[in-house]
């Protein structure tokens, strides 16, 4: 029986999480037959492996490979190679998806042979809280180009499935050694993408770590590391979509929505606490690869009039003069009232 999905899974570090991960995909409505787990091992320290091991003896389509610790995108990469299905859904293993969805799932996309088939998330808090992220998704079959066009991109690679197909014939690949990979990703799988469809479905559940994800993270490696991915990622998309007023194009649209991208990195240096003297140095690189001012760009109006107030490093540096003085004073108060 031929596959018709392959998972990939990257494992680090996340014996806490990863028999739940599992558990929750071999709960579908399909036979096992048709689908697979590529499981990474991306060089994890803890007793991941030994978890996975034991579910291999009760489900035949459960593959471990291993490699050497590379980062998410790595596996992510590694994992690929290994892929048999039709389609692809990476799933990070300290998440989960809901029971019984694959059916519909893969019932829709062989239906139309779509490229991408797209679908929601749910955010799940520490507290319980379950939050429903909504985005502008198509009600019809469009291209890549017409989905940059009048809809808004979701960033997270586990919010949709795509043919192997792309990732071999046009060698679509995560950057390697950067956070927010998925952005850059994205685009690169919509150019190719010639009929992408949404399901109003939420069947993957993103689970939000209190004190554990890479935006609270205050370690200022991490920070820096942040900071330099954001460099990255935007440098990597102009050079790859040169800049043009022809609303025709792809390229176009791919701009507009790096030019978010500069909003969301000059945003984190803002926020992010590091000595001034860093952050001016970051000025420095967002002006050199050309994030002031920042275009045009798919934001909405609050964050456009914010944007303007970006429009000049030298203004910029006033408002994270401003922010730092302001922050300073709140942790005095802090400090002082104990509250």
């Amino acid at each position: 029986m031929n596959i018709k999905i392959s998972f990939i899974i990257p494992v680090f570090n996340v014996e806490k999480y990863i028999k739940r991960c599992i558990l929750s995909i071999e709960n579908q409505d399909i036979p096992r037959e048709e689908y697979e787990l590529i499981i990474v091992n991306d060089g994890t320290l803890d007793n991941s492996i030994e978890i996975i091991k034991l579910l291999q003896q009760q489900f035949s389509n459960i593959i471990l490979v291993n490699k050497k610790n590379g980062g998410l995108s790595s596996a992510r990469n590694f994992g690929i190679q290994y892929a048999s299905g039709k389609y692809i859904w990476f799933i990070d293993s300290d998440d989960f998806i809901d029971s019984n969805v694959l059916r519909t799932i893969i019932d829709n996309a062989y239906k139309e042979d779509l490229d991408v088939l797209c679908f929601g998330n749910k955010d799940i808090y520490p507290n319980g809280k379950i939050l429903y992220p909504y985005t502008s998704k198509p009600s019809k079959i469009v291209t890549g180009l017409e989905f940059l066009q009048h809809y808004q991109l979701s960033i997270a690679a586990w919010t949709c499935i795509a043919k192997k197909t792309l990732y071999t014939q046009y060698h679509i690949r995560f950057t390697e050694g950067i956070y927010h990979e998925d952005y850059e990703f994205i685009l690169a799988l919509y150019e190719h993408s010639c009929k992408i469809a949404y399901m109003d479905i939420y069947p993957y559940n993103y689970i939000i770590k209190e004190n554990g994800t890479i935006t609270t993270n205050k370690n200022s490696q991490h920070i820096k590391k942040r900071l330099d991915s954001w460099l990255c990622i935007i440098k990597n998309i102009t050079h790859k979509y040169p800049n043009t007023t022809d609303p025709s194009t792809y390229s176009y649209y791919a701009n507009r929505w790096c030019n978010v991208y500069k909003f969301h990195a000059l945003s984190a240096l803002i926020l992010l606490p590091l000595p001034f003297n860093d952050k001016k140095n970051y000025i420095h690189k967002f002006q050199e690869i050309g994030c002031f001012p920042i275009g045009p760009c798919n934001l909405n109006m609050r964050r456009k009039f914010i944007a303007i107030i970006y429009s000049k490093p030298i203004f910029y540096t006033g408002v994270i003069a401003i922010f730092g003085v302001l922050n300073t004073f709140y942790k005095s108060m802090q400090r002082f009232f104990k509250f």
